[in-house]
């Protein structure tokens, strides 16, 4: 945070807390194409002054993570954390509204292509420590597969929509419920079963926005920026004992407690 006197004058509501990387300090102008290089993750410029070097640091409660230097431009990467793999089990209904209010939607594959796309995201957002109730025993992934035909026997459509989806990656023998099955889940290969509704699977859900959940009702004196304690807006970024973990953008963080069964809204 900023000095406000000169080695002093910290004040614990201004300190940092969120992600940063690549803090450099220089004692004389860069050229532009120094510049340039570095903006676009070419090439790692270390400061003379201060340099983002592991040596260097004093670390005290944080988590590190070391990547690659063109992972700083993140353009590669971006849409694939737009996606979050949720570890408990409900039914396709829940899932579809927990999706839904909070500015995304439960997986809803267009074509088989992107159906192969989407679950190549999935797979590699598995935890072993976290997703074990999504995996069957073979490594295969079971998540609802979006598509439903609630409204129209074998009519599979988008549940927000309506609208009739192209992808239909069924197993043989498949869809074959009638009226009593009228979701879809992936097994085995990938391939989809239809089944219950009730059902119980794991959802894979796609937030185009990252700022997905905002909390009122606190005074506008523990908000303030830059004074207050937590934050107004939070984006999911994880999952702490089995449930989501919302960050907020610098104070606060929302995490699930087990033994009370409670959410806790809590300042860094």
């Amino acid at each position: 945070q900023d000095q406000d006197s000169v080695g002093g004058g910290f004040n614990g509501k201004q300190s940092w807390s969120g992600e940063i990387t690549q803090f450099n300090v220089w004692d004389f102008a860069l050229e532009d194409y120094s510049i340039e290089n570095a903006a676009e993750c070419r090439s790692d410029i270390l400061g003379n002054v201060m340099r983002w070097d592991q040596e260097y640091w004093v670390t005290n409660d944080i988590k590190v993570r070391t990547a690659p230097l063109f992972e700083l431009c993140g353009a590669d990467d971006a849409e694939n954390k737009k996606w979050f793999l949720f570890p408990n089990q409900f039914n396709y209904w829940f899932y579809k509204e927990w999706c839904y209010n909070q500015g995304g939607e439960i997986m809803v594959p267009l074509t088989d292509e992107n159906y192969h796309e989407i679950m190549d995201i999935a797979e590699d957002n598995v935890d072993k420590d976290i997703h074990e109730k999504c995996v069957h025993a073979s490594g295969a992934l079971i998540i609802w597969a979006g598509p439903t035909d609630e409204w129209e026997e074998d009519v599979w459509v988008n549940p927000y929509t309506k609208e009739p989806v192209e992808a239909a990656f069924w197993t043989s023998g498949q869809p074959n419920g009638a009226l009593g099955e009228n979701c879809a889940r992936t097994y085995l290969d990938r391939r989809w079963q239809d089944v219950s509704c009730d059902q119980l699977n794991c959802a894979l859900c796609f937030f185009q926005e990252r700022m997905n959940l905002s909390i009122r009702g606190l005074c506008a004196s523990e908000t303030k920026l830059m004074e207050g304690y937590y934050d107004l807006f939070y984006f999911l970024s994880g999952f702490i004992n089995l449930r989501p973990h919302w960050r907020g953008l610098g104070k606060s963080h929302i995490y699930f407690r087990p033994r009370r069964q409670t959410w806790r809204l809590e300042s860094f």
